[in-house]
């Protein structure tokens, strides 16, 4: 019935927006598509407890649709065309807020009027609980004069002569928060952030009652001569946006820029940083081909429909200029589910116009750096130690029973830049993990292993270790840890109050965990309910289904396995709860606690 339901909403929906863009003779505008269309798709769809986020695929394709109809074209690289061109769906608050930056923009701050309006549709999709005015009352400083003070503020701390109503300087964010339970004070605040390297950043923030005292000013001025080449890359980052968008002219500073650093070898992103160091970014000139036909020529070389143009740059390294042309097809999250998913660097010789080289699933860099540059700097890298291999033995020499590299027994995680982790992760519950911290040279300087028997103190962790977050483990796993636990000890208070709780079968009760979730998101009283984590757990006179509800003030609710009624409502803090909380009654913990 739902289904029919949203259909003929939907329906309803296209004939409305059909009538008035023929009846107005002009286009819809964006924010007209998002009330008339975008938000009652997103509220149709709504199951009749909680919220659905994700625009199917077929929803988002009838939204890009209508947006095409009226003059509204989004980059083909961008999120929301990748996934209608690979047929796949995506949250809503991601297709309305690309949406509203064909409105608003997507370099310059919104204006306080825009992003109340754009709170107030999120609102209404679910993403809020409720709207939060972002618009000043009668009683609060006008906006105008709130950025009048900040400016001032700015000139005041860094100089008289700024030109800071220059937009075409400095990009304006501001936002006004009114006072609330966590923060009593109305505030307003306003960042400059510059378009280019030339001139610095400002922030300002402020009380509403008492700007003057309350006043805080800081600024990042344009003195990049203490810069590393990770902080310098960053602030490019953050001026220019995504490097697929930067034009020559960036790449060329930045190449400049970074060759007065000394990135040390050691660090993770070195390749990256030298290869900018090696590498030129010319303009074009009248005898290589344009941007346009290595683009045509990446294409034909590819030979993938749905792929799309990530990024396209002219680039120069011992002599030889090339265009690396990046295409992507994205997945949504795994790329299991689109074989053809991935992306591919063509270089393509800008005097000749033949293809070099065609690569796939490269390094994030290797788009922007020649490959010859690339092997250059991949060379200066020292060889890294084999940290696998020397954690191994040295926990083979300190415990010569225990063989970490058993991949019955273990499975390895090797992690960390400058400090290397090694993880030996226990795939039974005899015996625990092993962790080994190494330096970056290979030196080992702590060793831990955990040689203790199973027992109720320990067996949850180790659970947690072999099984992954409990808040994914289905009631098999409940059943069986309960099993593994008969006839262990406990000594701590977590190992007792497990041990006396009791997990039985899902098939032993009437009400499943599906159904259970949706009454624990009904008990909650709120749309954004979300469950964590859910386990049935033995009790009288029935047992519960115990559940972490995510909402807008969390809560571990319990449901009666038979009945379906709420037995209890406790609060949950993430830093404070402990987890047997959301495994065991209150009664039991609470009891077991004391003790």
């Amino acid at each position: 019935m739902k289904k029919k339901l949203f259909a003929g909403l939907i329906a309803a929906a296209m004939i409305a927006l059909t009538a008035a863009a023929a009846s107005a003779a002009t286009p819809l505008s964006p924010q007209e598509i998002v009330e008339q269309l975008a938000v009652p798709m997103a509220t149709a769809n709504d199951p009749d407890v909680g919220i659905n986020n994700f625009y199917s695929a077929e929803e988002l394709a009838e939204i890009v649709r209508i947006l095409d109809e009226n003059g509204i074209e989004l980059e083909e690289n961008s999120t929301v065309m990748q996934m209608v061109t690979n047929g796949y769906g995506l949250f809503e608050e991601t297709v309305i807020t690309a949406i509203c930056e064909q409105a608003f923009g997507r370099d310059s701050g919104w204006t306080l009027e825009e992003q109340d309006w754009y709170n107030e549709q999120l609102t209404r999709i679910g993403s809020y609980e409720s709207h939060s005015s972002c618009l000043p009352g009668p009683d609060n400083m006008t906006a105008a004069d709130a950025e009048a003070f900040a400016l001032a503020s700015v000139r005041k701390a860094y100089g008289e002569d700024l030109p800071l109503e220059d937009r075409s300087i400095w990009k304006l964010y501001r936002t006004f928060t009114p006072a609330d339970r966590e923060n009593p004070e109305t505030c307003w605040f306003f960042r400059l952030q510059p378009r280019d390297m030339e001139h610095g950043s400002y922030s300002v923030s402020f009380s509403d009652s008492d700007p003057a005292e309350s006043v805080s000013v800081e600024g990042d001025e344009s003195d990049w001569t203490d810069y590393t080449a990770e902080q310098l890359l960053t602030r490019f980052q953050q001026i220019y946006s995504s490097q697929e968008t930067w034009p020559q002219a960036v790449w060329q500073l930045l190449h400049e820029m970074m060759r007065q650093k000394k990135p040390d070898p050691g660090e993770f992103q070195y390749p990256e940083f030298r290869g900018y160091q090696l590498t030129g970014y010319p303009e074009p000139d009248a005898q290589e081909i344009s941007r346009e036909e290595a683009i045509r020529i990446a294409r034909d070389t590819v030979k993938k429909d749905r792929a799309a143009l990530d990024s396209a740059i002219l680039t120069e390294y011992g002599g030889e200029r090339a265009w690396l042309v990046k295409l992507v097809i994205w997945a949504p999250w795994d790329r299991t589910e689109d074989p053809e998913a991935g992306s591919w660097i063509v270089t393509v010789d800008s005097t000749a116009g033949t293809v070099r080289s065609l690569r796939d699933d490269c390094s994030w860099y290797e788009a922007y750096i020649p490959e010859a540059a690339c092997r250059k700097a991949e060379e200066e890298v020292p060889e890294k130690p084999d940290y696998l291999r020397i954690a191994a033995e040295a926990v083979r020499d300190q415990y010569p029973g225990l063989d970490p590299l058993d991949e019955t027994e273990y499975r390895a995680s090797v992690m960390g830049l400058y400090t290397c982790y090694v993880d030996f992760i226990t795939k039974t519950i005899q015996h625990g993990s092993i962790s080994v911290v190494l330096s970056q040279d290979g030196e080992v300087q702590e060793l831990t292993v955990d040689e203790e028997g199973p027992s109720c103190d320990n067996l949850f962790d180790r659970y947690w270790k072999i099984h992954g977050y409990f808040g994914q483990w289905n009631q098999v796993i409940w059943v069986q840890l309960d099993r593994d636990k008969t006839g262990l000890k406990a000594k701590s208070a977590d190992g007792k109050i497990l041990k006396a709780t009791h997990f039985p079968e899902e098939s032993s009760v009437r009400i499943g965990h599906e159904e259970a979730q949706k009454l624990g998101m009904k008990a909650a009283g709120t749309r954004r309910a979300e469950v964590n984590t859910c386990v049935l757990v033995d009790a009288k006179p029935h047992p519960v289904w115990i559940m972490r509800i995510i909402a807008g003030e969390d809560a571990v609710i319990g449901i009666d396995a038979e009945t379906g009624k709420t037995v209890f409502t406790e609060p949950f803090d993430v830093d404070e709860t402990p987890h047997y909380v959301l495994y065991s009654m209150p009664k039991t913990w609470r009891k077991l606690k004391k003790k």
